[in-house]
């Protein structure tokens, strides 16, 4: 009889983002802890996930926002990538738990 072991690695990395604005008098700045917010879609592209899980984790997480007066979201840089770190060593843990 043969025994098959099936071994798989998790990777956790860590990220930095500079964010450079054009003219400085754009720049948005959290109400809440100081630093720079973005735009939806600039924070889609820093975090690499989906407009809708930006908006559900607003939606249900503690993450700094903002609405403009016409209407445009802006989030706290800071605060959702403290908030999808978390997700993901959630995610990371859950799966290490299933494996054992």
């Amino acid at each position: 009889m043969v025994i098959k072991r099936k071994i798989e690695y998790v990777v956790a990395t860590t990220r930095r983002y500079v964010v450079r604005y054009a003219a400085p008098g754009n720049a948005i700045v959290c109400p809440e802890c100081g630093d720079s917010m973005l735009s939806i879609e600039q924070a889609t592209v820093l975090q690499g996930i989906g407009q809708r899980r930006i908006f559900k984790i607003i939606k249900m997480e503690p993450v700094h926002f903002s609405e403009a007066g016409t209407g445009a979201l802006f989030v706290c840089l800071s605060s959702l990538a403290a908030t999808v770190e978390r997700s993901a060593q959630k995610e990371t843990k859950e799966l290490e738990e299933g494996y054992q």
